[in-house]
C-alpha cells in the first residue's frame, strides 16, 4: 500500500512539473500574428503622424524665415536710402534704394539703387542684388493699398510690379506700381507652393515694416 502511495505521489509531481513547463513555453512563445499586425499598425501610425507634423513644422519655420528675410531686405533699403552711401563706383551718393517685386518672377525679388529717381527698378545698371526664393516657397501676391483702402493687386491683374523705395532725408516709404497712383501701404504675400500656409510683409508709407 505504501509503495502504491509513493508511486502515485511521484506521478503527480511529474504531472505538475510537465504542466508547469508547458505553461512556461506558452508564456515564452511571443506574439501571435494578430498581435504582431496590431503592433506594427500602431507604430506605423505614430511614425506617419510624427513625420507629417515635423514636415509641417519645418515648412512653417522656412516660411517665417523667408518673410523676415524679405522684411530685412526692405529694412536694408531703408538704411541705405537714409545713409550717405555711394552707389557702386558711380560717384553718386544722393539716391534712393528700394526693393521691387514683379509678376514675371514669383521666385525672387530685386534690391536696386534708384539712379534716375523714378521710384522703380529700370535696368541692370541699377541692380544691387537679386534674391532667389527656395525651399518650395513662392511670392503668391503683392498689393498696393490706396489711402481710401482700395487695393491694386497682382492676383487681380491690376499691377505687374510693386516697388518700395526710400530716400534721404525722410524715412517714409515711397510705394510705386505701374499705375502711377499714390499708395499708403504695400502688402507682399508669400506662401508654400504646395499648401495654403501664408505670411504677409506689410510696409506702411510711414516706413514701418511688419511681418504677419
Amino acid at each position: 500500500m505504501q509503495i502504491i502511495q509513493i508511486y502515485l505521489k511521484h506521478k503527480k509531481n511529474d504531472f505538475n512539473s510537465r504542466h508547469s513547463c508547458y505553461s512556461c513555453i506558452r508564456a515564452m512563445r511571443g506574439f501571435s500574428l494578430v498581435e504582431l499586425l496590431v503592433t506594427v499598425s500602431i507604430f506605423s501610425f505614430i511614425a506617419v503622424s510624427v513625420f507629417v507634423r515635423n514636415s509641417e513644422f519645418n515648412n512653417s519655420v522656412l516660411l517665417s524665415n523667408l518673410a523676415y528675410d524679405i522684411g530685412l531686405s526692405i529694412r536694408q533699403a531703408q538704411v541705405y536710402g537714409l545713409s550717405v552711401r555711394e552707389f557702386g563706383s558711380t560717384g553718386e551718393f544722393n539716391l534712393g534704394y528700394g526693393v521691387e517685386f514683379g509678376d514675371a518672377d514669383r521666385f525672387g525679388y530685386t534690391f536696386f539703387g534708384d539712379l534716375d529717381d523714378d521710384g522703380v527698378y529700370d535696368a541692370s545698371g541699377e541692380l544691387v542684388e537679386s534674391y532667389s526664393i527656395k525651399k518650395s516657397n513662392i511670392i503668391k501676391d503683392f498689393c498696393a493699398e490706396k489711402p481710401d483702402g482700395v487695393q491694386r493687386c497682382a492676383s487681380t491683374n491690376d499691377i505687374t510690379k510693386l516697388s518700395v523705395t526710400f530716400k534721404r532725408p525722410e524715412p517714409d516709404a515711397i510705394i510705386n506700381t505701374s499705375l502711377g497712383e499714390t499708395y499708403q501701404k504695400a502688402i507682399i504675400t508669400i506662401g508654400a507652393s504646395a499648401s495654403s500656409a501664408e505670411k504677409q510683409i506689410i510696409v506702411e508709407s510711414t516706413g514701418q515694416i511688419s511681418v504677419q
